[in-house]
């Protein structure tokens, strides 16, 4: 069952809505402990993971809270990524981005004020040296007071690890660096993504030590009125320099499959495969890369408005296809924490006001007369027995049923039989595709049985009743797919439908209205139907065979 999507929650104590997030159980042991830099609008936030991973987001506004939200799951996600990927090593370039990321972090953090009280705290500390100028043992003693107030990071500053090793052997250098960097190494990583090796963690604290140090050259400067251009600023290289190049990446296709291996595990998927599958392939030669954390709203944006104007594709069909397999997947994604946002959520396609010039169900005279065109049918000498048997009884079991035509035609023998004395139909998945993944029992009305179904179902052979098993040369098309189309054309090929209906699923409409006429209790016509109950109370309880069977014998006969 895919995990719920996080969002901002409310405080038991406060309006300001927060950040919380379980912490998956794989890495749990692994990060728990750990700090993590949430990245909060304007401000970043250092938080320890415990069970979840929790924050205000210190905003009581919904979209501002929903922003930051997701940005901090954002970086959530990604170092769950790099932790699951293991420690990687560091190069030289990599350690020095990631160094340029603390530095620009420090030299913006600290505002003119603060640079103002730092340089009149220097012309004191200068006065006092000038005055102990004559007095060695007065200096030493500022210097030692000076020392207990900024802690010993003024002398990993001040000194190199070659000045520090023989002046200082009794403190290791690393040991130093992780008291006094080892903090903004961690913030910068979890923020980033990145998790790396011993190796890796001690090229970066020397890169750090170096920064903070420029860092505090700059600040040195302007305390002395030099504000022109940093010389320091552009010895870093970019942010996107920072990442190991052998991490992974999740792919749009394998966040297709996860989604279609989840549906396939509650018994359900084939058919969503075989129709999705061409549209996510066209979507990742689209984007001519197949990384989903690269995907944008723009890109889903792109591709609709390609599918629409360039290929010429319907807007009801990139709307019922591409953008809702788009939507799906990415969804999937986000439910189960692979990616932060859906980037398809909000695409939409304005569709105009259908036009309808009559009613969705066959009238009485057009059911007529395609249930005695039905009944009169006779099998062409190069036509499939299959496909006659289809023509001549897929009508009338929808006639009597409202069920889909696909589900009549991957009926198979076994699916036609009497239970407690009622002749019934069963539609089950295991036949093929079921809309709603149920099967179910139907009766049938006495009318087919005296028109010979069972007869006709008696003397078939095994398996199914209008279809070949295999797919025809050259189709795409599953068989009963095939079988239903070719009965559509068909009944629409008799010229006896006024004006635009569907040929097939009219029949479900028809059943419908009939149902009202003649008093069927509704939640008895949905059961037939396979439509879902209306409330939570109406799903309670089965609807019986029996009152199926009740509720079928109200529908009339068709006078043939």
């Amino acid at each position: 069952m895919p995990l719920r999507m996080p969002r901002p929650i409310k405080s038991t104590s406060s309006s300001v809505l927060r950040f919380k997030t379980r912490v998956p159980a794989d890495i749990r042991d692994k990060v728990k402990g750990r700090k993590i830099e949430l990245p909060l609008g304007s401000i970043k936030q250092v938080v320890t993971i415990g069970e979840f991973v929790e924050a205000s987001l210190q905003t009581r506004n919904p979209p501002e809270a929903k922003a930051r939200h997701s940005a901090a799951l954002a970086a959530v996600l990604r170092y769950w990524e790099a932790v699951r990927a293991g420690p990687q090593p560091l190069t030289h370039r990599q350690a020095t981005a990631l160094a340029g990321i603390v530095y620009r972090d420090l030299v913006a953090a600290i505002p003119d004020a603060e640079v103002t009280r730092l340089a009149d705290a220097k012309q004191a500390f200068r006065v006092k040296l000038a005055s102990a100028e004559r007095a060695n043992e007065f200096a030493t003693e500022v210097m030692r007071h000076f020392l207990a107030d900024v802690g010993m990071s003024v002398l990993v500053l001040a000194l190199t690890k070659a000045q520090w090793t023989p002046l200082l052997p009794d403190f290791d250098w690393y040991d130093m660096l992780e008291v006094e960097f080892g903090p903004m190494v961690d913030r910068v990583l979890t923020r980033e993504g990145i998790v790396i090796d011993e190796q890796g963690r001690r090229l970066l604290l020397d890169c750090v030590r170096d920064a903070v140090a420029d860092a505090g050259a700059d600040v040195y400067r302007k305390t002395d009125g030099d504000y022109s251009p940093d010389p320091k600023a552009h010895r870093f290289p970019p942010a996107s320099d920072a990442k190991p190049k052998s991490r992974s990446k999740l792919s749009v296709t394998d966040l297709f499959a996860g989604y279609i291996k989840e549906l396939q595990a509650g018994g359900q998927g084939s058919a969503t495969e075989k129709r999705w599958k061409p549209i996510i392939n066209l979507f990742v030669a689209f984007l001519k890369h197949d990384d989903a954390a690269r995907v944008t709203k723009g890109d889903i944006i792109a591709w609709k408005d390609h599918r629409l104007l360039t290929q010429g594709l319907s807007a009801k069909t990139v709307r019922d296809s591409d953008l809702a397999a788009l939507k799906a997947i990415f969804r999937w994604a986000v439910d189960n924490l692979k990616l932060p946002l859906n980037p398809a959520d909000g695409v939409k396609i304005k569709m105009p006001n259908k036009v309808q010039t009559r009613a969705k169900g066959f009238t009485d005279s057009e059911a007529l007369a395609i249930l005695k065109a039905a009944h009169a049918y006779e099998k062409p000498e190069k036509e499939y027995d299959e496909t006659a048997a289809a023509k001549r009884w897929a009508p009338w079991l929808c006639a009597f049923t409202g069920a889909r035509i696909a589900e009549i035609c991957q009926l198979r023998k076994e699916d036609i039989f009497e239970q407690d004395g009622i002749p019934v139909m069963r539609i089950t998945p295991e036949a093929g595709s079921v809309k709603s993944g149920r099967f179910r029992h139907v009766p049938l009305h006495p009318q087919l049985v005296e028109l010979g179904l069972l007869r006709f179902v008696g003397a078939a052979k095994d398996g199914p009743l209008f279809h070949q098993t295999r797919r025809r040369k050259g189709s795409t098309t599953w068989p009963q797919g095939a079988v239903a189309g070719t009965v559509g054309e068909w009944v629409n090929s008799l010229g006896v439908i006024e004006g635009k209906v569907a040929p097939n699923h009219a029949w479900r409409h028809r059943f419908k209205s009939l149902a009202r006429d003649v008093g069927m209790q509704a939640r008895v016509a949905d059961a037939i139907q396979d439509h879902a109950a209306r409330t939570s109370g109406e799903a309670y309880g089965d609807v019986s065979l029996k009152a199926k069977l009740d509720a079928i014998l109200l529908l009339p006969r068709y006078a043939i």
